[in-house]
């Protein structure tokens, strides 16, 4: 037989969803302290800062300055993340002079789903979305705009109390990471007297009438580390997912310099789990 769990349900209080719970994103070490201050004048990435190559490169692929000061969208910047993506650093930190930060992290996320030709590495890259993502607000501040997935478990009884430690911690999380553009609800089926050991299944539904399902990722929880495995098992789940999806690369894939945890909140861009969620 087995028992199943719901994480949101008023019957079990305590594990709901709270939307005012603060899952603050880690700090990540890369060998030095990460500064949450604005660039300063006269910091450059790559060379001095030329207004007049900005211009250029926007124009190479169609766009003006214009472009800097419509609504940004998700997928902004995706087509000179393509055409022209040497001119992301110098225009990300053109941005970030202007004050634009939404749109500066914007130009960064693109240097992760767009461009398969970094001008900076992926450390880099990550420290400037872990800068920017401290200063800039939420995607969605309506409740009404978030998509509500539902994230299934299934396996032993045995992990019941560590799986429900996890799903705690990943629901409001990914709520975090994602802007507000995904609330998890979790369902957790438990088997009783299962020989299933540590394996765990994982798979992600949409809510809707014409909801779809991810396909299932079923792997080992190791007793030591426990917690670093049930998110890269997520991680490598929701991967697998948008690895379908054309116009977008493949999230990176998993690397022991930085945590699975830490890799959702900067490998995983915004437009990348809005397209997660549409597709479900």
């Amino acid at each position: 037989m087995g028992t199943a769990w719901y994480f949101g349900a008023k019957k079990h209080s305590f594990l709901e969803f709270d939307e005012s719970f603060n899952a603050s994103i880690p700090h990540m070490d890369f060998g030095t302290p990460i500064s949450t201050e604005p660039l300063s004048e006269n910091e450059t990435i790559e060379g001095v800062f030329s207004p007049k190559a900005l211009v250029f490169s926007l124009n190479k692929v169609g766009l003006t300055t214009e472009v800097l000061q419509q609504a940004p969208g998700l997928s902004l910047f995706h087509k000179i993340a393509q055409e022209s993506p040497e001119s992301l650093p110098q225009l990300a930190l053109y941005l970030e002079r202007q004050g634009e930060l939404e749109l500066s992290r914007l130009v960064y996320e693109r240097m992760i789903d767009s461009s398969e030709h970094r001008e900076l590495s992926l450390v880099e890259v990550r420290k400037h979305l872990l800068r920017l993502s401290q200063t800039t607000s939420m995607w969605v501040s309506d409740p009404a705009e978030t998509t509500a997935l539902t994230l299934h478990l299934s396996s032993s009884s045995a992990l019941k109390s560590q799986l429900v430690q996890y799903l705690q911690q990943l629901t409001p999380y990914i709520y975090q990471c994602s802007g507000g553009l995904v609330k998890l609800e979790a369902e957790l089926t438990l088997k009783e007297n299962s020989n299933s050991g540590n394996l765990v299944s994982f798979w992600v539904e949409g809510t809707g009438p014409k909801g779809k399902k991810s396909q299932t990722l079923t792997k080992m929880i190791p007793s030591s580390d426990a917690s670093e495995a049930f998110f890269a098992s997520f991680y490598e789940l929701v991967s697998a997912h948008l690895s379908l999806t054309p116009q977008l690369l493949n999230p990176p894939p998993l690397t022991t310099a930085l945590s699975a945890k830490e890799q959702l909140s900067t490998d995983i861009s915004r437009w990348m789990w809005m397209i997660f969620a549409q597709s479900l």
